[in-house]
């Protein structure tokens, strides 16, 4: 399954660290450093669980594309 595919699979508007971390192919901890530094933004609950917009994980990982396109 590819992660576009694996992205329009999940419900709903926003998505855990874990499902960014499957639909980009990266590790949670990587999609946490990306959250820190301001590459991925992220909302969180009450209780402190990050929460991605499936948007802007889309957004970054059309980024992430064209740029890997243009190393090439």
């Amino acid at each position: 399954m590819t992660s576009t595919s694996l992205l329009n699979n999940l419900s709903g508007a926003f998505l855990t660290t874990g499902e960014v971390a499957r639909s980009l192919e990266i590790s949670a901890d990587r999609v946490r450093q990306l959250e820190r530094c301001g590459a991925l933004p992220a909302s969180r609950t009450e209780t402190g669980v990050r929460l991605f917009d499936r948007s802007a994980v889309e957004a970054f990982r059309q980024q992430r594309e064209l740029k890997r396109g243009s190393t090439r």
